[in-house]
């Protein structure tokens, strides 16, 4: 599936072309993306190398830090998730409606996971405090283990995190597992826990997303997917998906528009023809006749003009 750009980095690479034309400078082009000259020599000497793939950033594609994933097919599913209110888990804002929420509520829901939020200080200040002492041990605990990047931390992480439990983990009054395997597939689980964009396509069976065009390739017409509420998969490895009715469809990316003409047969083709040449002679007749305010109106005959020139009727 396409690798799709962000706005931000289709913008460096639009700047990338004007500073290679030699219409703006370094300077300038810092500007206009609001970063330093030294960074705009490093993304100028990856565009000459790399071309386009070469502003994309470095994180696209990497497994993501989320392990919703990988605690599910480890654990299974749990009956309830304690969290506080934080945005990432519910919509706080006045007045929203009651069947919106956010992605993660979205993707619990779908899972059968109850989302149970802290509404008391002591509740909150509970899930604050664990919080702190792992920010506060893990730096220390990564030091004395000689730990310098994220691939070493990752690799580290389940060991230090089995200790962890074992040192400060409560014994339940019930020692039943609450846990019960997934149900479904591995690909329902991905699309599940990915980012999940509703869009309409239109009659060119396209739509916009983050200042591209997604333009929907399929057999035939189309007249079916016309108008079709299609969802745009966005999963964390940084692959795209798009789907309809449970179905995949492949995708181009574009970059602007592209107007999609309509198909013509043997009767149509001449009307077709006729409403071509009506509308190109009627375009030349609207440009040969100035309007009634034109500068040009109010010229007379040796009068000069702005430029110091003599205009001649």
């Amino acid at each position: 599936m396409d690798m799709m750009m962000s706005q931000k980095e289709a913008k460096r690479g639009q700047v990338m072309e004007l500073l290679l034309a030699g219409k703006v400078d370094q300077k300038e082009a810092g500007k206009m993306l609001a970063v330093s000259v030294r960074q705009i020599k490093r993304i100028l000497r990856r565009y000459r190398t790399l071309g386009l793939p070469g502003l994309i950033s470095k994180k696209r594609g990497r497994v993501s830090n989320r392990r919703g994933h990988d605690h599910i097919v480890a654990h299974g599913l749990p009956v309830a998730l304690y969290s506080d209110k934080h945005s990432i888990f519910r919509i706080n804002a006045k007045g929203a409606a009651p069947e919106s929420g956010t992605q993660f509520g979205r993707a619990t829901r779908e899972l059968g996971i109850e989302c149970i939020h802290a509404n008391s200080p002591q509740a909150k200040r509970r899930v604050e405090r664990a919080n702190q002492t792992l920010q506060d041990r893990l730096p220390k605990e990564m030091r004395l283990a000689g730990i310098s990047d994220i691939a070493g931390a990752n690799n580290w992480l389940p060991g230090f995190v089995a200790s962890f439990n074992r040192r400060f983990a409560v014994i339940p009054k019930d020692a039943v597992d609450a846990h019960i395997a997934y149900p479904g597939s591995a690909d329902e689980l991905t699309n599940i826990l990915s980012v999940q964009i509703a869009k309409t396509l239109s009659k060119n069976l396209s739509f916009q997303h983050e200042c591209n065009l997604i333009q929907a390739k399929i057999s035939g017409t189309g007249l079916v997917m016309r108008g079709a509420k299609v969802t745009l998969h966005d999963h964390f490895d940084g692959t795209r998906v798009l789907r309809w009715r449970n179905r995949k469809y492949t995708y181009t990316t574009l970059t602007k528009a592209q107007r999609k003409t309509a198909e013509a047969d043997g009767k149509t083709i001449n009307a077709r023809v006729e409403e071509a040449i009506v509308k190109r002679c009627t375009t030349d007749i609207k440009r040969q006749k100035p309007a009634a305010g034109h500068p040009w109106r109010k010229m007379h005959v040796g009068k000069s003009a702005p430029d110091s020139k003599t205009v001649i009727q």
